[in-house]
């Protein structure tokens, strides 16, 4: 009753509905109807975790445990995201468990962008449903956080900055909320500029127990360690003319067993690497922007494995692939019109070339209020274990094709004032050669497969308000999927989404003293039980001269509910932190 008192008390609130639009300077005043995640809503909200934060902003997050989260957007599977670090991609070439695997703590972080009203076409792979770009602080205080909540959660963070180099190190560790999931996790993360270049270094490594992560009634155990680095010049040829360069390396290292008592039964060693380099050159003039780019990029896995009874078992194997992809973005403002076009050619060592082409359109009715339509050509190709994986659970597929589909929104958006306004759209796709796990009914294994068709429509809604010490966000979500399936056949992953979601961040600055987040999640979803459920969570935060003081307490009225079907998700989880600065 007190998690509806309060839900229904944030829903009067939005009565006041806003949204604020937001321009990317570097795009030539582009107009971006996308959710953005500052630093300073983060600093109140005050989250354990990554995966805890976008929660909040309704974007949907299957937790197995602390360790590992996989992330959707308009109800797709979490292999349909595309994460982008500073703007370069990062996505896992073994398996989209790993995409959030960011040597970044939530301290770094200067913003998140959640792209989806956006011409997704010029973002290439995988970028199917979205894009979730992080991009790091280059300049912060100096300062130590420590942490200490549920579960013996223990989390200690420290930064050091000198002008514009930034270097930071954190340890967690944690018992886990359930059997077999506890954690331990070490971070370093470098960001630095020098002139117009900028650098960025980071690790991770994390050790957990996998209880049920992939089967269940397994003691299963894994080992993740990722490194990434960056150069990323400028070079400012004219005042109108800018070429931009990222030069950059990721490596996965990935131990599985089944059975943490004794690896020797099952286990796998992945070893994963992702480099390359891509460049474009801006031509800005008064109302149009020209940008030629081009991209080569380099996947490799080297995989191998041990079983004591399955002696087949030797990893999925050695694989090299590269991707070539060159073309032409362009920005044009005519009169209340304006036009993001891309045309995309890709080269793929493994499938050939696939071309892609979009465009966003704006109409600017009037100063407060315009509307936008989108078309985007989008793929995704498969990922190393979609190809190869097997135990005696799974089965992959070597002959499996590209994913592609045609993406359309539509939508509008009213600004007023910076603190009111609102974005309302709607898409629709039907994807070709949709990728996912399926089996007979009341069988064990599953198989991965091109599933025929599916259908998927909804719409979004995204709002908020900030006035004074008092600040509204709303996010809304509706998503439906027709299926082409043999009704003697189940999926593992994509039948199961969200159908209704809702958001809602209410917060209060300077009450006594304290900053006061209250957030509330509602989600319907179509499998886990129970099919609904409603979230509260709520942070104080209070600075005294070189002190921040924090508590926060996640899943605040302990509701038993799953993400992911036969897991428990976390139970209520209260974290208390204190920040020093010198």
């Amino acid at each position: 009753m007190n998690a509806i008192l309060c839900f229904s008390l944030t829903f009067l609130a939005s009565l006041g509905l806003c949204y604020e639009v937001y321009l990317d300077a570097e795009k030539s005043g582009l107009v971006r109807e996308n959710l953005i995640i500052k630093s300073e809503e983060i600093r109140k909200i005050n989250p354990s975790n990554l995966s805890q934060l976008l929660k909040l902003y309704n974007i949907n997050i299957y937790t197995r445990s602390d360790a590992q989260q996989d992330i959707s957007l308009s109800g797709g599977s979490f292999q349909q995201v595309k994460v982008l670090l500073n703007g370069i991609p990062i996505n896992d070439p073994q398996t989209g468990h790993h995409n959030f695997n960011i040597p970044v703590d939530v301290e770094d972080i200067e913003y998140i962008e959640i792209l989806q009203n956006e011409n997704l076409s010029k973002y290439s792979d995988a970028a199917f449903n979205g894009i979730i770009n992080i991009v790091t602080k280059k300049d912060k205080p100096n300062f130590v956080k420590t942490s200490y909540g549920s579960f013996d959660t223990i989390d200690a963070y420290i930064n050091l900055c000198s002008q514009q180099n930034s270097i930071s190190a954190s340890i967690k560790k944690t018992n886990g909320y359930r059997e077999n999931t506890d954690l331990v996790s070490y971070n370093i993360l470098y960001d630095g500029r020098l002139h117009n270049t900028d650098v960025s270094f980071g690790f991770l490594d994390k050790k957990f127990g996998a209880q049920d992560f992939y089967a269940l009634n397994r003691k299963e155990y894994e080992q993740v360690r990722t490194i990434f680095f960056s150069v990323s010049p400028k070079i400012y040829l004219k005042e109108n003319i800018v070429v931009k360069n990222n030069i950059f390396f990721r490596t996965g290292y990935d131990f599985y067993t089944t059975q943490r008592s004794t690896p020797t039964i099952y286990s796998n060693y992945h070893n994963s690497y992702m480099y390359g380099v891509n460049n474009c050159v801006d031509f800005i003039f008064n109302n149009f922007t020209l940008q030629p780019k081009v991209e080569v990029l380099f996947k490799t896995l080297d995989s191998k494995g041990f079983s004591s009874v399955l002696p087949t078992w030797k990893g999925l194997g050695e694989f090299y692939d590269y991707e070539l992809r060159f073309g032409m973005d362009s920005f044009f403002v005519y009169k209340k019109f304006s036009f993001d076009t891309s045309l995309v050619g890709n080269y793929y060592s493994r499938y050939g070339f696939i071309p892609q082409a979009g465009i966003k359109l704006n109409y600017y009715v009037f100063e407060p209020l315009s509307l936008f339509f989108i078309v985007s050509d989008v793929h995704r190709t498969p990922s190393y274990t979609e190809l190869y994986y097997w135990d005696p659970a799974h089965q992959a597929n070597d002959e499996l094709k590209v994913e592609e589909t045609n993406l359309y929104r539509a939508g509008v958006n009213f600004k007023l004032f910076r603190i009111i306004g609102c974005t309302l759209s709607g898409f629709s796709y039907d994807v070709v050669n949709l990728i996912d796990w399926e089996r007979t009914v009341n069988t064990t294994r599953w198989y991965i497969a091109n599933i025929a068709k599916v259908k998927t429509y909804g719409g979004e809604f995204r709002t908020n308000f900030s006035y004074n010490n008092f600040g509204f966000h709303l996010y809304y979500d509706y998503v439906k999927k027709d299926f082409e399936l043999d009704p003697t056949k189940e999926l593992k992953y994509i039948d199961n989404y969200p159908v209704h979601s809702l958001g809602m961040i209410l917060s209060f600055t300077k009450i006594l003293g304290f900053d006061i987040v209250i957030s509330n999640s509602f989600k319907e979803s179509t499998k886990t039980q129970p099919k609904k459920v409603l979230l509260t969570n709520i942070s104080l935060t209070k600075r005294i001269n070189k002190l921040d003081i924090g508590i926060t307490v996640e899943n605040l009225f302990d509701i038993k509910y799953h993400e992911i079907i036969g897991l428990q998700a976390p139970p209520r989880k209260v974290l208390s932190s204190l920040k020093f600065y010198f």
